[in-house]
């Protein structure tokens, strides 16, 4: 570790355990479980990785670090170790009265999302709305919580996020607790220097209900419309059949034959304007 890490970490002078085992003194527990996750994504990619990871110093003091790690290959390109930097986030997650009650306060649905996919912190109405405790929603990938038939296309959201930084009124499904899916409509923007993501989502379900209902609404009168137009047209064409018998009837007056034909074009005038209507 270099000098700014142990002081990151709050090192005591007197610790006589190896730094291992000072480094999983201060992880908590969901960074415990998450740790398989991540020597697993050491080992098999040879990219760059970056993850966050929640400690609490022996002064007790909590902070979010960010870890980014590369893998160090011998000749036969396997990996005997990792190299790597850490950041200290907790001031852009923890730190700020404002910020907490921005999340605490607020109705609608805040987060900050890790490029692992994981939440980072989350306001308390994402624990109204889906019904999981704060350390269910914490300890899960988000894409844990979507509805599978959304998770393909929250995909490609991610990467135009990852390309452009930023993604504006996207809509998908998550499921609650209880079953019940919801609606929900998304704006992020990630931080270019923490590569964190602050995104703002708002729970459509109703609206969404309420314009399906709507649209369903509108869809039966269009229905009853054009069946009330097709017996009316019909009705007119059957006088105006009628009219045309009679004149062939009386073929030889030629009062009563102008009077069935301005009768005919009256209903033929009815029938356009009704059409148009």
């Amino acid at each position: 570790w270099s000098s700014e890490t142990y002081k990151i970490f709050d090192y005591p002078e007197g610790w006589t355990g190896t730094l291992k085992e000072f480094y999983f003194s201060c992880i908590d527990e969901n960074t415990k479980a998450r740790f398989p996750e991540y020597s697993n994504m050491l080992r098999t990619s040879f990219e760059d990785t970056e993850v966050n990871q929640s400690i609490v110093t022996p002064l007790g003091t909590k902070k979010l670090l960010s870890f980014s790690s590369t893998a160090i290959l011998n000749q036969k390109g396997e990996i005997i170790g990792a190299s790597g930097l850490v950041k200290d986030l907790s001031d852009k997650i923890i730190g700020g009265q404002a910020l907490d009650n921005f999340f605490n306060l607020s109705y609608d649905l805040h987060c900050i999302v890790n490029p692992d996919q994981y939440f980072v912190k989350i306001s308390p109405a994402w624990i109204d709305l889906l019904g999981y405790t704060e350390q269910e929603l914490l300890s899960h990938s988000y894409m844990d919580f979507i509805h599978p038939d959304d998770i393909d296309n929250t995909d490609e959201i991610v990467e135009v996020l990852n390309e452009n930084g930023s993604v504006l009124k996207f809509e998908n499904r998550y499921i609650a607790k209880s079953g019940k899916i919801v609606f929900l409509e998304w704006n992020c923007q990630t931080d270019p220097e923490s590569h964190l993501t602050y995104c703002n989502a708002k729970d459509i379900t109703k609206t969404k209900f309420d314009k399906e209902a709507l649209l369903n609404d509108l869809s039966n009168k269009e229905l009853l419309l054009r069946e009330i137009h097709h017996r009316v047209k019909n009705n007119l064409q059957i006088i105006s059949s009628l009219l045309s018998l009679q004149a062939g009837v009386n073929h030889d007056e030629d009062r009563i034959l102008k009077l069935y034909e301005d009768s005919k074009n009256r209903i033929h005038s009815m029938a356009a304007i009704h059409e148009m209507f």
